[in-house]
Formats: C-alpha cells, sequence, structure tokens
C-alpha cells in the first residue's frame, strides 16, 4: 500500500513540473543507473533525448505522454521495457531496441501514433498483450511473437519472422493462433 502511495505521489509531482517545462533536448550523465518511473512523464516539448549504455533500468511511465519525442535509442543494458515507457508520444516514428532485450510489457508503446515500423532484435522477447495498441505499425521485423495479442490491435500489414523464430513458437500453435483470431 505505501509502494502504491508513493508511486501515486510521484507521479502526480513530475507530471505538475513536467507540463510546465520547455526542454527540448536532455542528455542523461554518463554513468546515469537508472531513470526513474515517471521521471520525465508530460515533458510536452521534448524531442530529444540521450540516453547513455550505462542505464540499465528505464521506469514504467518515464517517457508517457512525450508528444513531441520523435525518437530513442534504448541502451543495450535494457532487458525490460516497462509499462506505459513510452505510451502516448505521438511524435515517435523511430526506436531501436537493443539486442539483449526480453521483454516488452503492455502498453509500453500505446498510442505512438507515429510509430510505423519496428525492428526487434533476434533474441527471444516476450511482447506483453496491448503494448502497441493504437499505433500504426504496418512491419514488424525479427520477431518471436510468443504472448502477443497486440498484433492484430496496430494495424499490421507485414510481420516478417525468421524461419528459426518460427520454429520456436511452433508452427501449428502460429497457425492455431491466427485461425482462431479470424474465427
Amino acid at each position: 500500500e505505501d509502494k502504491r502511495k508513493k508511486k501515486e505521489y510521484m507521479k502526480n509531482k513530475n507530471i505538475q513540473q513536467n507540463t510546465i517545462s520547455t526542454i527540448k533536448i536532455i542528455k542523461i550523465p554518463v554513468g546515469t543507473k537508472e531513470i526513474e518511473d515517471f521521471k520525465f512523464c508530460e515533458y510536452i516539448h521534448l524531442e530529444s533525448i540521450e540516453i547513455p549504455d550505462s542505464v540499465t533500468t528505464i521506469g514504467e511511465s518515464a517517457f508517457s505522454g512525450c508528444s513531441s519525442l520523435k525518437s530513442i535509442i534504448i541502451p543495450s543494458k535494457i532487458k525490460k521495457i516497462e509499462k506505459s515507457t513510452f505510451e502516448n508520444c505521438s511524435s515517435l516514428n523511430s526506436v531501436k531496441l537493443p539486442d539483449g532485450l526480453k521483454k516488452i510489457e503492455s502498453e509500453a508503446f500505446k498510442n505512438c501514433k507515429s510509430l510505423r515500423e519496428i525492428f526487434i532484435p533476434s533474441s527471444n522477447v516476450f511482447i506483453s498483450a496491448n503494448a502497441f495498441e493504437g499505433c500504426k505499425i504496418k512491419k514488424l521485423a525479427k520477431l518471436n511473437v510468443f504472448g502477443s495479442t497486440y498484433i492484430l490491435r496496430s494495424g499490421l500489414v507485414e510481420l516478417v519472422i525468421f524461419f528459426k523464430m518460427l520454429l520456436f513458437f511452433g508452427i501449428l500453435a502460429f497457425v492455431a493462433y491466427i485461425l482462431n483470431y479470424f474465427k
């Protein structure tokens, strides 16, 4: 209960401060290990952020509502994109995900309406339901689709899966999933 209250307090505090911010570019110092939950939430003028490879954790909703943010390169040590990290980043059109990425949580890129194409590393990435809901993604490449239901909710037109990943997922499971959806 205390943890939830603290999280809600931090969210409200950051949103109040950030909506009046006119900062357009942020360069996070080398050596920084973590970007806290809601840290840059609602920085509506933020266009660019440089995140050093020293960062190992990006918190929940850290960039949510950064409606001017155009592109992001996720550092190589990030293993998980937290819930709502980039939700409502409506100008976000380019995302580079690291090779070691293991999980994309729900609503991580929700309503990123400018995001059209995303290349997910060839590692076995678990994509939670609704991770890309409301996006206008037309192409996903290098993807292990296991566990995800966002695929047909995002306007996806082309899905590129490498054969070894398809074997991991299982041909029958993939076909059953698609057939079940269109019933």
